[in-house]
């Protein structure tokens, strides 16, 4: 997979999947949607064998309806992105507990902290509950959960889950019956390969893929810290995240991880008694959202030393805002900017370099020149309703300058086409690379336009998507 080195694209997204929990993968069943390299979002149409990558920071995934996919962000916004991949709409700044609820729709199953398991009809009331379960998880159409045995042991099983479509023959089962497996810190599945982390923090692989139970296979990786509580397998990479706080994942590794060295899956010899199982027809008890293992404390890294100019309050009589700033009004512009779409890093009240960077992005829609503070007439423009949304796909020409045409020359460069000096300026070098980009891609040149000379939502579009061609060499 190709990675594209864009330090700061986009909106800066943090999703939090609530149906079943706050989870780094979220699955239907056409859809999967996860959390990949530089804690981008990725939407993987599998009925249209389509890979999409979002230019969004993400952490957690919150739901699926037919047509979105909700997130929200460490401040607490909550996000709607349309599963095509096209936009994003801001739903809520703050969003409250009725908001993510709302979010999260019809979930199929809920967990519980007390190991019950709640499986949801099709008419969204209880068919099921499950006890002593330690981890689950759904791919659309099947539930794998593990149970707690009354021996100390564990054990995989899974069952298919109320759909709407009814088959005349069912589906052959994947999985054996029950399978013993260590004991679950989480459990995740990209639709393919199911993902086990254990109390080790090993990963333990299973393949789903399989035509039957009999050929069913599985890997085990082994840790590589004691901070790794949840890991997603997909397209042959493994993805291990620390569960920093509710709402938010870290992205800790991304390994290769071939499936072709998996060992034969042995179910267990005798069968075992089936979890306690509580009729639709009988009360269930109350079910709460699921709460994940604390992760072990991440050690903080040492911050970046950032440039700053002094700490002045930004209350300033001329009503600007300048780099290094604090107060009040730089948390104003900092919601309003982030409100946007514009990343601005953390809303903390301090104009620093991540500011600074949503403020150059900002400047440089309203075609004015980037400077280092907001006068009282851009400020005034910002908090109106003339005020443009983030677009990293926003068209560029020959003559731009900015961190827009920045972040352009950077993702030229790192698929091996040479814009020269990475310095903001649309000029005759990066008119070459923008062109042997294009004329590589086959995108047509306008009419009366030389080719190379604009960069057109089209040619970005495919520019910062996962299957951006490479340059091919001399």
């Amino acid at each position: 997979m190709k990675r594209i080195v864009l330090t700061i694209l986009a909106l800066a997204l943090t999703l939090a999947f609530a149906a079943a929990a706050a989870d780094p993968v979220l699955v239907s069943s056409r859809y999967t949607a996860y959390l990949g390299e530089s804690s981008y979002l990725f939407l993987q149409d599998r009925e249209a064998n389509t890979l999409k990558r979002l230019p969004s920071p993400i952490a957690d995934l919150v739901g699926l309806d037919e047509n979105n996919l909700y997130c929200m962000t460490e401040q607490g916004a909550l996000y709607a992105v349309k599963l095509d991949g096209s936009a994003s709409q801001l739903i809520s700044p703050a969003a409250s507990a009725e908001q993510i609820a709302s979010a999260e729709g019809k979930a199929p199953y809920t967990l519980d902290e007390n190991g019950n398991l709640l499986v949801t009809g099709l008419d969204g009331k209880p068919s099921a509950v499950y006890s002593m379960i330690r981890a689950a998880c759904a791919d659309g159409m099947n539930l794998y959960y593990i149970t707690a045995e009354a021996d100390g042991s564990f054990l995989l099983r899974h069952t298919a889950l109320p759909v709407q479509t009814v088959t005349t023959e069912p589906a052959a089962d994947k999985l054996p019956a029950t399978v013993r497996v260590n004991a679950p810190l989480s459990l995740h599945t990209d639709g393919s390969v199911l993902a086990l982390v254990d109390q080790d923090h090993a990963v333990m692989l299973i393949d789903l893929e399989q035509s039957t139970a009999a050929d069913a296979v599985t890997l085990t990786v082994p840790a590589v810290s004691e901070q790794t509580t949840d890991a997603v397998y997909h397209g042959g990479r493994l993805y291990r995240f620390i569960h920093a706080r509710e709402h938010s994942y870290q992205l800790e590794q991304i390994t290769d991880v071939s499936m072709q060295s998996a060992r034969p899956l042995t179910a267990l010899a005798a069968p075992t008694a089936v979890p306690t199982i509580v009729p639709a027809a009988t009360k269930v008890p109350t079910v709460q959202p699921r709460q994940t293992p604390a992760a072990t404390k991440r050690p903080t890294a040492t911050p970046k030393p950032a440039s700053k100019a002094t700490a002045t309050p930004s209350d300033r009589k001329d009503g600007y805002i300048y780099f290094g700033d604090r107060g009040s009004n730089v948390r104003k512009m900092q919601n309003r900017l982030f409100e946007l779409g514009y990343p601005v890093g953390k809303v903390d009240g301090a104009y620093g370099n991540d500011t600074q960077n949503g403020v150059y992005l900002f400047q440089d829609a309203m075609g004015w020149s980037e400077r280092k503070y907001m006068t009282s007439g851009m400020l005034n423009t910002l908090y109106s309703s003339k005020a443009p949304a983030y677009d990293n796909c926003r068209p560029l020409k020959k003559g731009d300058r900015g961190l827009s045409v920045k972040l352009l020359q950077v993702a030229l460069k790192d698929l091996g086409f040479d814009p020269g000096k990475l310095d903001g300026i649309y000029g005759k070098k990066t008119v070459t690379a923008v062109a042997a980009f294009q004329q590589l891609c086959g995108i047509p040149v306008q009419p009366n336009k030389v080719i190379g000379e604009e960069a057109t939502r089209e040619l970005l579009e495919r520019l910062y998507s996962i299957d951006a061609p490479t340059a091919k060499p001399n």
